[in-house]
């Protein structure tokens, strides 16, 4: 089993307080956090340019939809 790396990152938002606690309660009311949003984002775009890389990097084009080509090379993705 591989060892998972934890580490914390402050990242600053410049919006409004307003605009913060308007997000904050419609998020709050679907049980989820500006961070949870913020996490899920960077991850879903990590995936993503990692899709990229490596299906330009095994020659399948540069399109992000090459799940089941990943899959069939043994990458997790």
């Amino acid at each position: 089993m591989s060892e998972t790396k934890s580490e914390t990152v402050k990242i600053t938002l410049e919006i409004s307080q307003r605009d913060y606690d308007i997000i904050s309660k419609v998020l709050a009311a679907r049980g989820e956090t500006i961070q949870d949003i913020i996490v899920d984002d960077l991850r879903s775009t990590i995936d993503m340019d990692l899709q990229e890389s490596l299906g330009i990097a095994m020659g399948y084009g540069d399109h992000p939809c090459y799940d089941h080509v990943f899959e069939e090379e043994g990458v997790q993705v």
